[in-house]
């Protein structure tokens, strides 16, 4: 990601799954190319009124720079040193931080993790301990505002990814991930999960949260989770 978002000329960033799938990664939208379009889920800040936010994965900052044109007060944290630099560049607060360590006890109206970054987790059997992280940096009546993908909408080849999955045993949407910029530079493997809406609700409720909205897009979704 360093790489791809410090490239002078244009490269094709792919995400490789560990079946050899390859999917492609458009950056123009993170990289403010007034051209192009948002994603979708960044519908899912109409359920923020208020705040102070922290956004969880904040890439370059264009969450953080939704919000804020919004009149909302918004921070975003990200592990990528670039990425957080664009954003700093731009005039927005992000800073290089640790998912799995935000602000405890901050008091954030709101916490939110979009482009599919519950993934962060790495597998469903984590899923629980990271909503409960990411809880502890709410205030009471605070709200997770979450993305993932719904490997049960699976076709094509995530559907057959889905059967081995689910013939060898593992939850379907626990798989390990690589950033390919090309054929010569390629990222070290990591876990990433995709969870169901169910298993969501399941996770949240073991550690005292409720999933009370949701926003779908085909297999994309948003969830709205509250104490």
């Amino acid at each position: 990601m360093e790489r791809a978002l410090r490239s002078v000329a244009p490269e094709v960033l792919e995400i490789e799954r560990c079946d050899g799938f390859r999917s492609m990664s458009n950056l123009d939208w993170w990289l403010r190319d007034p051209a192009a379009r948002p994603p979708a889920d960044v519908a899912a800040l109409d359920w923020i009124t208020g705040g102070p936010v922290l956004d969880v994965g904040c890439a370059t900052g264009r969450h953080v720079e939704a919000l804020r044109e919004r009149g909302i007060d918004a921070t975003g944290i990200d592990s990528c040193p670039a990425a957080v630099e664009l954003a700093t560049r731009a005039g927005y607060d992000c800073r290089v931080g640790d998912a799995w360590q935000p602000p405890a006890g901050a008091g954030y109206a709101a916490v939110t993790l979009l482009g599919a970054n519950l993934g962060i987790a790495g597998t469903v059997a984590r899923v629980p301990g990271f909503l409960s992280t990411l809880a502890a940096a709410l205030r009471p009546g605070g709200q997770l505002i979450v993305t993932s993908i719904d490997w049960r909408m699976s076709t094509g080849p995530h559907e057959e990814f889905v059967a081995a999955q689910l013939g060898a045993g593992r939850y379907p949407g626990d798989a390990q991930l690589r950033l390919r910029l090309g054929d010569a530079a390629v990222s070290t493997w990591f876990d990433w999960v995709w969870v169901d809406q169910d298993t969501l609700r399941e996770a949240a409720s073991t550690v005292g949260l409720r999933m009370v909205d949701v926003m779908s897009w085909r297999h994309h979704y948003a969830a709205r989770l509250v104490a």
